[in-house]
């Protein structure tokens, strides 16, 4: 059972946000953490594909014409503020998944980074400690 199929259970809404995610046929993903990539369940006919932030372009983008770009909230040398800049900048105008560990006032953080990228569909997706590595919710 897919992590957001179980807590579909839990909270109505949540398991088709999740759901969306699971079934998206090209997911870019830069520097997703393993941690993160844990819990993610990837199906035999999606693509996936990873890099790295100083990779990516607007060729890059063309090229692999992701329907989600998924990323940290926060790595060991940019933000999603900093990335979100550049996929602006390189004329991405689709949705970007955003993996946090679980924070406080979530919805203030969600707002923040959607008012400064207009132009991008941010979806935050807390992911619990490794503990429960089956555990997701979106905000």
């Amino acid at each position: 059972m897919l992590a957001s199929e179980q807590l579909g259970k839990d909270r109505p809404g949540l398991s088709s946000k999740l759901g969306q995610l699971f079934r998206t046929r090209t997911l870019l993903m830069v520097e997703v953490p393993p941690v993160f990539r844990a819990v993610m369940k990837f199906g035999h006919e999606q693509t996936v594909l990873f890099t790295h932030r100083q990779l990516l372009d607007g060729g890059v983008l063309q090229t692999v014409r992701p329907e989600v770009i998924v990323a940290p909230l926060m790595s060991k040398t940019w933000d999603i503020l900093d990335l979100g800049a550049d996929l602006e900048r390189f004329g991405h105008r689709g949705q970007v998944c955003v993996l946090t560990e679980p924070l406080p006032h979530i919805e203030l953080i969600s707002k923040e980074i959607a008012d400064k990228f207009p132009s991008l569909m941010i979806s935050l997706v807390e992911v619990l400690g490794s503990s429960n590595r089956n555990r997701l919710s979106v905000r």
